[in-house]
């Protein structure tokens, strides 16, 4: 039988040292439906001073406290309060010490990260302690009489089964073997056969052996059907005859235990996206604040509202609202990273929040990624559908110290952005608006210089240590923008951000192609030329085929054409990138590590993707002549490289100790600004005819 407790007041007794923490447990048992009475004690003193004047329904204890044990607390109330349930909140405790605390008395264990169950719990444990106090009362009914006994054992709304140790069942009452799915009592009855879980088997009887009475265990149970039901047991070990028998009540709470998840699950999750709601929304972000306050960081909240969204399920009705809703729901957590949250807010409306971050252009890239994802079509049955979003963005510290305050003006920063128009963005800080303007603006360019041709490629040769002549050279994108050179640092990281470099990497390899050819039909010496590949170009699943369809266009020697890929790149998937390289090395084409000693590759990495260069990084490379360290890193780069039959470039050479140092360390080629700067291609030409 279920008490109903939504009516009623409920008595907590409160018992930890922290504020914060006891804040927090009265703030989530305030949001419930129930109405409590809530007495908050920190210390020893405190707790039995309360105990004389307030009588608890119900003891939520830390496990850990300064000046008493959770043990005392659970002895004392034990003793003084019959039947009042206790409840241990614990940051992480093992599964010996849980037994041992259910052992001395207390009904439940709650994780503080399982703070939102509290409400639950607590009516749980009220529930079922009634229930227990029900059970003893009928097992105390059960000893007066053998008529009355049966009497009871049969009518009681809950099944009983007595069993012996082994399990052997010697009574069952009618309701057992209805919630069993049996008729009658079969003929081989034995309990330990119930449990579907071996484990939730073991558990029971450790604990009934260990503390002679079980109540609040829940364990899955098989039916006579085969069907799995879950089931709540309470047990007591009582002689009969002189042999120890087990007494147990059983409730079926398949049903209960489904309503609860969905009860909970819909008080912190959106049913349609599955995305967090807006309560557990700004639980989230003032988890986050706590850490970045500690770790002296950056949190952006994000609302974003669906631009005209009221129109799309108007004219083409809710399922394709709730299909659109749903793939950009999709695109957003794919473009976010793991810790960032995604959450729906309204109808129409995500609130997103992104964590840990260090400067105030990476928010901005990223609101970046979250438009470009409204740059391409949705799609809903055969609906195609342009659909775009207007953003309004806040920052701790500077825009407020709490979910709350940070939530309100990203809300009055997408009203200012909704004031603009469609597809913008507006930050709470005014300043931030003029750099998302620009990266808005640069990239609307980089898609214009892309279409118009406006790109272009620069050469820096690499030389022959020993020959001192040019060996090859790598081919560096360039950007003259309205006759303004734009760095590479500027307008790479737009590109990669937009998605643009797919189509500026495929340019650049065609380039190439284009430029070797020129260079044999003038007769020059052709020398190998090397191409830097963007991780987010590499990864795409038809690079191998891309680059196939261009070199297979062309009349060239594909050994020329070096693929440059950092050792971040190729760990992301090892297999990935030996499937990439097994096939384009089958065309003829090579591969250079670029960057090398900057991430976290190894021996065998190396070993099983076969590279052909291994680019030094610079950052080693600038003090070779006076830094020891540097000296014995780069040797032991080069004596592992040679001996796998990998050759060696060292870049960012610019003085001639620079180059007499990688000559005595075996380097096999030097790149830098003491041979020459990048260059056009025109220079480049004229650089080769000199060597000719």
């Amino acid at each position: 039988m279920e008490h109903d407790l939504k009516h009623k007041t409920i008595n907590v007794l409160l018992v930890g040292d922290l504020n914060y923490d006891a804040q927090l447990e009265q703030t989530i048992l305030e949001k419930s439906n129930s109405q409590y009475s809530i007495q908050w004690v920190s210390n020893k003193d405190e707790f039995y001073k309360t105990c004389k004047t307030f009588i608890p329904d119900v003891v939520v204890s830390d496990y850990h406290l300064p000046d008493i044990t959770a043990e005392e607390i659970i002895e004392y109330i034990n003793a003084h309060f019959k039947y009042v349930p206790i409840i241990i909140i614990s940051g992480a405790i093992g599964e010996e010490i849980t037994v041992e605390i259910i052992k001395n008395g207390a009904v439940d264990v709650l994780l503080k990260q399982h703070l939102f169950k509290l409400p639950q719990t607590i009516e749980r444990a009220i529930n079922e302690t009634l229930k227990r106090r029900e059970l003893a009362d009928t097992l105390e009914k059960l000893k007066k009489t053998k008529d009355i006994q049966e009497l009871i054992l049969q009518n009681v709304p809950v099944g009983i089964i007595v069993a012996k140790k082994d399990g052997t069942v010697i009574e069952v009452n009618q309701q057992a073997l209805r919630l069993l799915g049996y008729d009658e009592k079969p003929v081989q009855f034995n309990a330990k056969n119930f449990f579907v879980e071996g484990v939730q088997r073991t558990k029971f009887f450790k604990l009934l052996n260990a503390k002679k009475v079980i109540h609040n265990f829940e364990a899955n149970v098989y039916r006579s059907d085969g069907v799995i039901r879950t089931f709540e047991f309470f047990a007591v070990m009582h002689p009969i005859d002189g042999e120890q028998c087990i007494f147990t009540a059983l409730i079926d709470i398949t049903d209960q235990k489904a309503l609860e998840d969905k009860v909970l699950f819909l008080s912190f999750f959106d049913p349609l996206t599955q995305l967090p709601n807006r309560a557990l929304l700004k639980d989230r972000i003032d988890l986050a604040l706590m850490r970045a306050r500690h770790n002296k960081r950056y949190v952006a909240v994000i609302t974003l509202d669906v631009d005209r969204f009221k129109y799309v399920n108007d004219s083409l009705g809710h399922k394709v609202g709730d299909d659109i809703l749903l793939e950009i729901s999709k695109k957003l957590l794919g473009t976010l990273r793991d810790g960032d949250v995604v959450a729906r807010i309204g109808n129409d409306e995500y609130g997103i929040m992104l964590i840990d971050i260090a400067r105030n252009e990476d928010i901005i890239a990223v609101i970046n990624k979250i438009r470009n994802i409204f740059t391409h079509p949705f799609h809903s049955d055969n609906n195609e559908l342009l659909i775009t979003a207007s953003m309004g963005i806040s920052i701790f510290p500077t825009d407020g110290h709490n979910a709350e305050e940070l939530l309100k003006n990203a809300d009055i920063a997408l009203a200012k952005a909704r004031e603009q128009g469609r597809f913008t963005c507006e930050f709470y800080t005014k300043d931030l608006n003029k750099r998302v303007s620009d990266y808005i603006s640069l990239e609307a360019k980089l898609k214009r210089a892309i279409a118009q041709n406006e790109l272009e490629l620069y050469y820096q040769p690499y030389i022959n240590i020993k020959t001192k002549k040019v060996a090859g050279m790598e081919a560096l994108l360039r950007w003259n923008s309205e006759g303004k050179v734009i760095s590479p640092a500027t307008f790479i990281p737009v590109l990669e951000d937009s998605g643009l470099i797919i189509d500026a990497g495929k340019w650049i390899i065609e380039e190439v192609c284009r430029q070797l050819i020129t260079w044999k039909q003038a007769g020059l010496p052709v020398k190998p030329v090397s191409l830097n590949v963007s991780p987010i170009q590499f990864q795409q699943s038809d690079f191998k085929d891309m680059v196939m369809d261009i070199i297979s266009s062309y009349t060239i020697d594909t050994g020329d054409i070096v693929l440059e890929i950092t050792e971040s790149t190729y760990m992301r998937n090892i297999d990935y990138t030996k499937d990439v390289m097994q096939v384009l090395k089958d065309a003829g084409l090579h591969f250079a590590i670029d960057d090398f000693g900057t991430g976290y590759s190894s021996l065998s990495t190396l070993l099983a993707l076969s590279f052909d260069y291994l680019k030094i990084d610079r950052s080693f490379v600038m003090n070779v002549d006076v830094d020891l360290h540097s000296t014995i890193l780069i040797r032991a780069i080069n004596s592992m490289a040679h001996t796998i039959g990998i050759r060696t470039i060292a870049e960012g050479v610019e003085t001639e100790s620079q180059l007499q140092s990688l000559s005595l360390l075996r380097c096999d080629y030097a790149q830098g600004f003491y041979f020459s700067k990048p260059v056009k291609k025109s220079q480049i030409i004229d650089l080769l005819y000199k060597q000719e």
